[in-house]
């Protein structure tokens, strides 16, 4: 029996909204697959507001046994999963029996250039208000613009039978296993990749990875110190496992350099840049290598040296005073607009056959037109058969 349930109330108000579809209300197991669709309007205001990646998060909730002060049901966030809206299909494990609704929020992020890291980062931000009301969460993103108050939720609910869920493990083994983890397998198959490490090379495996971690750390930082960077964090590369290369400055778009702004915040003439001692050394090196292999015969290489940098003196001055501007003129605004608005059409043209057309839809993958059939649902489809979750 296919399963298409959403909210009655916006059926009423007629706001357009995400749908979910399940299999059958009644679950046979505690993995399995949900679709979705979205209306036309949705996704028009997400290419009107310029979303070049949008995501959709699936959050599982459970009712709390007391209600709000006007009566309505209270829903408490108990996992979620982030995953990007033109996949189309999800697997789901769910991990306590029992009643359960699943929410449908169409969501975004633009913190970083790689759609993993935005998936990560909307994946802890639910995660951070994890058993706390749904409601509280959607303001939480609404607050810090990862979602609006002008798209409505949609949501499924479903029943997930007892005694279907992976046996757990004897307690000794579960904390020779999970030594170096801070959290519990999710699932038989993470317990079974960490418990190879745990009896075969976890221990030089870990050791090796921190020591190569850490001087990747120093590296950075000491890369920072050439460049002049202020609010250094030297403590990083005592804490490979804290920082991630690249993402554990406070504020990376605050980063600023001793000679690019000064004290108070100034913008430094550009020519400060030639006393950075990364860049001379740079010009150091293709000095060396230039004067090496083609000018050996001619100059001597401080000769060489002392050239290069009044090229790039020179070419910082062309920079400075809007020589190339004028040679190459910036894209104006009305172009930008009408490339911005080529490149939105572009991307949602890719959206078309997931629009709501009132019809239930099969969460099967199978039955999935044929581009959106990946590896990563194939793999998923393979996975809850051998995957159990584990029971919280």
């Amino acid at each position: 029996m296919l399963v298409y349930i959403y909210s009655t109330q916006r059926i009423e108000k007629g706001r357009p909204m995400v749908r979910l579809f399940f299999e059958n209300t009644n679950l046979p197991g505690p993995v399995a697959a949900v679709r979705w669709c979205v209306d036309r309007v949705d996704l028009d205001y997400l290419k009107e507001k310029g979303i070049t990646d949008p995501f959709l998060a699936l959050i599982i909730t459970k009712p709390r046994e007391e209600k709000d002060s006007d009566g309505t049901v209270v829903y408490e966030v108990v996992d979620h999963k982030v995953v990007p809206l033109d996949q189309a299909m999800e697997y789901l494990e769910f991990r306590s029996s029992g009643e359960l609704r699943i929410f449908g929020q169409l969501v975004w992020c633009e913190y970083h250039k790689k759609r993993k890291l935005n998936q990560n980062k909307l994946g802890e931000h639910i995660g951070k208000t994890s058993s706390y009301s749904f409601d509280y969460v959607i303001e939480s993103m609404e607050f810090n613009n990862l979602t609006s108050g002008q798209l409505e939720s949609g949501y499924a609910d479903v029943t997930v039978p007892e005694g279907h869920f992976a046996k757990e493990p004897s307690a000794w083994e579960k904390w020779w296993v999970n030594f170096w983890y801070e959290s519990k397998p999710k699932n038989q198959c993470q317990f079974r990749k960490r418990r190879m490490l745990a009896y075969t090379i976890q221990p030089l495996v870990v050791t090796t990875y921190a020591l190569i971690r850490s001087l990747l750390l120093l590296g950075q930082i000491l890369i920072f110190m050439l460049v002049g960077a202020r609010k250094i964090k030297y403590g990083a590369m005592f804490h490979p496992f804290s920082y991630e290369l690249g993402e554990w400055e406070i504020v990376p778009d605050k980063r600023t350099s001793v000679f690019t702004k000064d004290v108070s915040g100034k913008e430094r003439n550009p020519l400060f840049l030639m006393s950075i001692p990364l860049v001379q050394i740079i010009l150091f090196v293709v000095s060396l290598l230039v004067w090496k292999f083609i000018l050996s015969e001619f100059v001597s290489l401080w000769v060489c040296f002392v050239a290069l940098n009044v090229a790039l003196i020179i070419f910082v001055l062309i920079v400075e005073t809007g020589v190339l501007d004028k040679l190459f003129p910036e894209e104006t605004d009305e172009e930008m607009v009408v490339r911005r608005k080529r490149e939105m059409e572009a991307i949602y043209a890719e959206y078309q056959d997931m629009i709501c057309i009132g019809v239930s839809l099969k969460a099967d993958l199978s039955v999935l037109p044929p581009k959106r059939r990946t590896f990563h649902l194939k793999f998923q489809d393979f996975r809850r058969r051998v995957c159990l979750p584990f029971a919280k």
